[in-house]
């Protein structure tokens, strides 16, 4: 069988993303399928160049257009339809897969002449169908387009806005725990990669993009409360993003520089889990963490939002909070405090 992939993004910060459609490509690889793939907004994925026959394009394409489903112009829709149907004539491709709403959103009209391809849509995410609603409608009236959802909770929440069940399926996001703890470096050696090793007290992690979606200053204003409670300990994130600068100047501004540290962005980050002692997941929604899953997998106590897509997969031993209710954060930060898992 031959298969395209088109992906949404290919930046660093949707490396949850590219492990979901990596699990897909391994899938395709052992069955004796080849892919090709094309990128709509950053470069090609390494783990996704590697698995695929064909590398295609790679689309400097914003940010803003892909979330919001709006391509810019005439012509750019033009000059990326025009290509796509030169691929789609080259390749003669039996599926394809596609990356999210915006990306299937920019095949309709290519879906038209297409009836005897499968397309499949990956839902990585929770979204407002109500802004999609004129897409959704054009892409249901093909029966050749199903969804795929990456956790139950979010296939729920689409069938509840009206996408019919029968044409969405859950398939779990696929996990290799054995593989994970096997690449975990131990405490000392991942504080040190991490330039954290001196810290005293309970280490409080957070793994992730700083993006509003994920919460980072609320971490940041609990742990404050915290550290006024009289909890020691410091808090770590781990990841870049939009609110990095942000975080870093009210940390200072509260006086907590000694004790807040920003890595930026690492490789591997996973792999550096057993610097922390606890980690915190403060989303406010998530398709399905895979930050989380690696979190489990390192053994860490875990502090959680309490939403559907986490508590699919939350160990019993989890504290979990209201997402918009920081003082539920701070009471889980000094219940675990005395009890660190390192």
């Amino acid at each position: 069988m031959r298969v395209i992939l088109t992906l949404g993004s290919g930046a660093a910060e949707a490396a949850g993303v590219h492990h979901v459609n990596s699990l897909v490509l391994r899938g395709l690889q052992a069955h004796g399928d080849t892919v090709s793939v094309q990128v709509f907004r950053g470069s090609m994925p390494t783990v996704i160049a590697s698995l695929c026959q064909s590398a295609g394009r790679c689309w400097k394409l914003g940010r803003r257009g892909l979330k919001a489903g709006k391509w810019y112009s005439p012509w750019l829709q033009f000059r990326i339809r025009r290509s796509l149907r030169r691929w789609v004539g080259q390749w003669q491709p039996d599926a394809v897969l596609v990356d999210g709403l915006g990306v299937l959103f920019l095949w309709l009209p290519l879906i038209r002449t297409m009836r005897s391809c499968r397309f499949l849509c990956i839902l990585h995410n929770t979204v407002s169908l109500s802004r999609h609603r004129r897409g959704m409608e054009a892409a249901l009236q093909f029966a050749n387009v199903e969804f795929v959802a990456v956790s139950q909770s979010t296939a729920a929440s689409f069938i509840v806005q009206g996408m019919p069940p029968e044409r969405i399926h859950a398939i779990p996001n696929g996990f290799d725990f054995d593989s994970m703890r096997g690449r975990l470096l131990g405490r000392e050696a991942a504080r040190a990669a991490l330039g954290v090793l001196d810290l005293a007290g309970p280490v409080f992690g957070v793994v992730g993009r700083l993006a509003a979606v994920k919460q980072p200053q609320l971490v940041l204003a609990a742990f404050r409360s915290y550290v006024e409670q009289g909890g020691c300990g410091n808090l770590v994130f781990v990841g870049d993003g939009e609110l990095a600068d942000g975080v870093a100047a009210q940390a200072a501004a509260w006086g907590l520089s000694g004790r807040v540290h920003l890595t930026g962005w690492v490789k591997d980050a996973a792999d550096h889990l057993r610097a922390f002692d606890i980690y915190v997941a403060a989303a406010l929604k998530e398709g399905l963490s895979i930050a989380l899953f690696e979190a489990i997998a390192a053994g860490l106590p875990i502090i959680c939002s309490d939403i559907p897509s986490f508590r699919e997969v939350l160990p019993a031993r989890a504290i979990t909070f209201d997402p918009g209710e920081p003082e539920g954060l701070v009471a889980a930060m000094l219940a675990w405090s005395g009890e660190p898992g390192g």
